[in-house]
């Protein structure tokens, strides 16, 4: 009897001391989760403040409008020198059956359509260009001009040959057509700038007092 009772005063005390362990390591064990996450926290914090903010988009400005009336003047020229040409029969008379001689060579006369022709086509080449070097962009005004000369060449090289006259005809008619259309929708835009000071003259007329007025003023 008594060596049972000392071996159940073993067992208790086993018992007591494993428990003041396992009280002892609980708020350890507890405390190193809290801290890798906390840790953790910090971390993803300091690297969300390193991140350098997103750079907003361009604000973009677009002036096809400009290019596109240059290129309505050159159409419109090219349709006077087609309207002015006149088309003379190789027994030299014109359609309107003059005879040949002074009276023939004179209705002829096509000088006044090949001016047009050739005013057309320069401001075809150079019109929209020159309005891309005026906005400060020399790249633009080169790939505007190439763009444009291109389907010339290859139209007026393939009309060498009479059996690719109709394809030099699609291509002179088409080609600049699509070179205009991507001129004045993807080319003719730059990045919008803010707007300076500026100055302005406002004059005024007062009839009942006849008398002028010239207002001077600046927005900033």
């Amino acid at each position: 009897m008594k060596y049972n009772h000392m071996s159940n005063g073993v067992v208790a005390s086993c018992r007591r001391g494993l428990l003041l362990v396992a009280l002892l390591i609980a708020p350890m064990a507890a405390t190193k989760p809290a801290q890798a996450q906390a840790a953790s926290h910090a971390g993803t914090g300091s690297e969300r403040r390193e991140r350098p903010p997103a750079a907003a988009p361009p604000v973009t400005r677009w002036y096809g409008y400009q290019t596109g009336l240059s290129d309505v003047a050159a159409v419109g020229m090219i349709y006077g020198a087609v309207a002015t040409y006149e088309f003379c029969w190789n027994l030299g008379i014109s359609l309107n059956d003059h005879p040949a001689g002074d009276e023939g060579s004179e209705s002829c006369d096509n000088s006044s359509s090949t001016a047009f022709a050739l005013a057309g086509a320069g401001t075809y080449l150079f019109g929209a260009p020159t309005v891309h070097a005026l906005h400060g962009s020399w790249e633009k005004a080169g790939l505007s001009f190439g763009m444009r000369s291109l389907p010339i060449v290859l139209g007026v090289g393939l009309a060498q040959s009479e059996e690719t006259n109709g394809l030099a005809a699609a291509v002179l008619i088409a080609g600049p057509l699509l070179a205009m259309t991507i001129d004045h929708a993807w080319l003719a835009r730059e990045e919008a700038k803010a707007q300076g000071s500026a100055w302005y003259v406002a004059p005024t007329v007062d009839l009942k007092k006849s008398a002028a007025h010239l207002s001077v003023g600046a927005s900033f």
